[in-house]
């Protein structure tokens, strides 16, 4: 469908194609049929309207040029074909996208470019400018647009000349996009990504999220990326790509924003939420998530299993005296003397509780015992975190009934409050004899050490 001054009638041309796809259909199975109407020279002429039916079409084609120069001078026409002032792929494609979504078809562009040459005049720059951000950004802004063919070829020695490998600024710029765009299979067989929009993302974001933008221009603009209204980068490189480290950003809510030079701007919420080596039992946005954040990244726990920190498990003596001291940077102790029969040498925690013992962090339950597998109270981890400290001067106000003046762990649990390292279980008690949970204890410590 090229020419149209003598174009058929809807019906003749509608019967012709169904006759030809019923005969590929019987005799070459595998081949697609594509309608691929030529809007360049179709002007006020209704695409739909010859469209033969989805059960006859496979694809749908458009020939896609965008040149400097138009043929007529006529400025409606040359908006309708896209050239001259109007020269620009992302707008030339619209009709055959609207197409496509109207019955849901796959987009094949069967050919086109941006000639570097024509009328005896170089127009390079114009040519990679265009061809450098078509291929950048139609198959981001369209998704449906599957196959692009480009034209690379000229039409007679001074005529019209589209080939990129015989014009170095041509060349440079068909590399820059084609080698930018994760969209592009470059080789059979191959995988490629694809872009999805941020109003589709999930809205918890982790690890590195690849981000890239788009906003009509009739040239190439600067782009700035924000986060938190913090500048991150930019760039004027199509398709204006920044990647996002979120693990650098703590847990909680943040935003993103583009703005380019030309005043446009973009701005998405999502939430941080950080996966601590796969752990699946961390509840988003819970007291605890930021301490096992902390306490994972700096090698104070690893968890229970490579998939659960079993948040709201009794964590034992052991393993307290255990996170304290790597917490500390796991010094070795300055004596071999292990007062305890129920801590062995091959025991994770043996390091820890001689480091604790001889530092005076603990005493053990008894002169022969630690008990390492016994819950740690609340009363016993504030204690052991306020030794650690050097036992410094705690609060006077003692807003706690069930903490009475003159016990082990006394002053302990006032300067814990004081810090903000608990808060108690209510306004009047604190629960000493409690035992606590994982999540408690790295919270306790995060609060306190990080």
């Amino acid at each position: 469908m090229n020419v149209w001054g003598n174009a058929a009638s809807t019906t003749a041309f509608i019967s012709a194609f169904r006759h030809i796809a019923g005969l590929a259909r019987t005799h070459c199975p595998k081949v697609a049929l594509v309608f691929s109407p030529n809007y360049s020279s179709a002007y006020q002429v209704d695409m739909d309207s010859f469209y033969p039916g989805d059960a006859y079409v496979d694809w749908v084609g458009v020939s896609l040029y965008y040149n400097r120069y138009s043929n007529n001078g006529d400025d409606a026409r040359d908006a309708f074909y896209g050239v001259g002032t109007y020269g620009d792929a992302m707008l030339n494609v619209q009709q055959a996208v609207n197409l496509s979504n109207l019955h849901r078809k796959p987009v094949i562009i069967t050919e086109g470019g941006s000639a570097h040459y024509m009328r005896k005049t170089d127009v390079s720059s114009f040519a990679s400018e265009r061809v450098e951000k078509a291929l950048s950004f139609l198959p981001m802004v369209y998704p449906q647009i599957k196959c692009i063919i480009y034209s690379d070829t000229n039409f007679g020695a001074s005529a019209t000349a589209y080939s990129i490998y015989n014009n170095a600024t041509m060349t440079a710029a068909y590399d820059r996009a084609v080698g930018s765009n994760p969209t592009l299979l470059h080789k059979v067989g191959g995988r490629a990504a694809y872009y999805t929009r941020l109003s589709d993302y999930p809205s918890t974001w982790q690890g590195t999220v690849e981000l890239a933008a788009y906003t009509y221009a009739s040239g190439r603009l600067t782009a700035t990326w924000y986060v938190d209204g913090h500048a991150l980068s930019s760039t004027s490189a199509y398709p204006y790509r920044v990647s996002l480290n979120t693990e650098t950003l703590n847990n909680g809510t943040h935003t993103i924003k583009v703005v380019f030079s030309n005043g446009a701007s973009r701005e998405y919420s999502f939430y941080h939420s950080y996966v601590v080596a796969g752990f699946q039992d961390l509840e988003v946005g819970a007291y605890y998530t930021n301490p096992v954040v902390w306490a994972v990244k700096n090698g104070v726990t690893n968890g229970t299993s490579a998939t659960t920190f079993s948040p709201n498990a009794t964590c034992t003596r052991a393993q307290v005296v255990t996170f304290l001291w790597r917490a500390k940077g796991s010094p070795e102790p300055q004596s071999a003397a292990n007062p305890f029969t129920d801590v062995k040498r091959d025991d994770y925690f043996y390091k820890a509780v001689l480091w604790a013992v001889e530092n005076g962090i603990t005493n053990g339950t008894s002169a022969t015992t630690f008990s390492p597998g016994d819950g740690c109270t609340r009363a016993q981890v504030v204690t052991f975190l306020h030794r650690t400290e050097g036992s410094p001067a705690a609060g006077s106000a003692n807003p706690f009934t069930d903490v009475p003046a003159g016990q082990y762990y006394t002053d302990a649990v006032l300067w814990a409050v004081a810090k903000n390292i608990t808060n108690g279980t209510s306004a009047t008690t604190f629960s000493p004899n409690a035992t606590c949970t994982r999540a408690q204890i790295v919270t306790f410590l995060y609060r306190d050490l990080a």
